[in-house]
């Protein structure tokens, strides 16, 4: 466990927390989502989303 926390930035697990109740808000806000997850790139702060 410390090997995998050592690996991983700080504060990501909640970020992309973040992300996925979005999407799950949006699903359950308008019935419909237009992307089923996304990418982030931790080096370029980019987010794609996952087309569904």
């Amino acid at each position: 466990m410390a090997e995998a926390l050592s690996k991983q930035e700080l504060l990501i697990n909640s970020t992309l927390a973040q992300f996925g109740c979005n999407i799950l808000w949006k699903m359950f806000r308008n019935g419909m989502i237009d992307h089923h997850g996304l990418f982030l790139n931790l080096e370029t702060l980019k987010v794609n989303p996952i087309n569904i």
